[in-house]
């Protein structure tokens, strides 16, 4: 799951600190009136979302550095069955063209910072390792040295081990043409550290702000970016139930046995509610077998797969997850 909160952070951060708490989240049990609950809003787990920099005011747009609207942070694609979109799997790079609103004031100058919002923000992790870029001048200018690559958090975790990286800040050169409505360089990097997951077409969020951090703009990129799972992603096996663990009616004669299945997804499937844009899942039966779904294909959520685990800590350790009868 992703959760984004748009908020405002009102005071400059402590200067002995570098990350202030914004937000506390808490799961917790709210059935109420039935026995899953042994206490009502009993509180599971309990963490804090850390920010790490304070808000900054947009300026004024005519008087500050912008990026074109629409075009000001393409991403391109070399692939033509996939117009406007780059597939991560067959290509590890991620070229992108900068384009500024304007000349003068609007102009995008040497050592500006571009940050790449990476979506999902929950599949994404860089790691905590710097890199560099490469600056590809447009024809007849200079765009001279590495782009500096920064990963940093969208929210800072209060333990290494959970940190995850999904912002790539760049560092344009400081030899460089500025960056105007008629004249656009090219970003190239190479070699990120990829999600497992996969996932469809997203934009990327961007934010650019001077060399000093000051008059940010927020927007996001023309074109997409999308990722096909990871072999061993994309998983389903049969949860094992009944006294002989192959259902209630196991054996060659019998007719009409149930069996719950487990399908994990290496990439978020969508349905809008329009059957004819609905994600489709087809299952393939041996020779001579029939099913169909009972009921509304729900699990009986009395399943010992969905009680609590053998660390007792009244927290079910498959957390519910979604399983349909088959």
């Amino acid at each position: 799951y992703m959760i984004v909160m748009n908020t405002k952070a009102p005071v400059a951060l402590n200067p002995v600190e570098t990350v202030a708490p914004g937000i506390d989240l808490f799961s917790m049990c709210a059935e109420e009136g039935t026995d899953r609950c042994e206490r009502p809003y009993k509180v599971f787990e309990k963490a804090t979302a850390h920010v790490n920099t304070a808000t900054v005011v947009r300026g004024n747009d005519a008087l500050n550095p912008r990026l074109a609207a629409g075009d000001g942070f393409q991403i391109l694609s070399q692939d033509e069955e996939e117009e406007g979109v780059l597939n991560l799997s067959k290509m590890n790079m991620i070229q992108v063209k900068i384009r500024a609103a304007g000349g003068g004031n609007q102009a995008i100058k040497q050592e500006a910072v571009l940050r790449m919002i990476l979506w999902p923000l929950t599949s994404w992790n860089l790691g905590p390792t710097h890199g560099t870029a490469k600056c590809r001048a447009d024809i007849g200018t200079r765009c001279v040295g590495d782009v500096l690559l920064e990963p940093e958090q969208v929210v800072s975790a209060a333990h290494d081990s959970d940190s995850a990286f999904q912002i790539l800040k760049m560092r344009l050169p400081s030899v460089m043409t500025d960056i105007t409505d008629s004249v656009a360089h090219t970003v190239e990097i190479m070699d990120l550290t990829l999600p497992k997951t996969g996932f469809f077409p997203l934009r990327a969020g961007v934010e650019l702000t001077k060399d000093n951090g000051e008059q940010p703009q927020y927007t996001t990129s023309a074109g997409f970016l999308m990722k096909f799972p990871d072999d061993g992603e994309t998983t389903g096996r049969l949860v094992l139930t009944g006294a002989t663990g192959s259902g209630p009616k196991p054996f060659a004669g019998d007719v009409g046995n149930e069996l719950v299945v487990r399908l994990q997804f290496g990439a978020t499937l969508w349905n809008w509610g329009e059957t004819s844009l609905a994600a489709m899942l087809e299952v393939n039966l041996p020779p001579g077998y029939t099913c169909s779904v009972v009921g509304d294909g729900a699990a009986d959520v009395d399943m010992d797969v969905f009680k609590d685990g053998p660390d007792s800590d009244d927290y079910p350790d498959n957390r519910r997850g979604c399983k349909c009868s088959q």
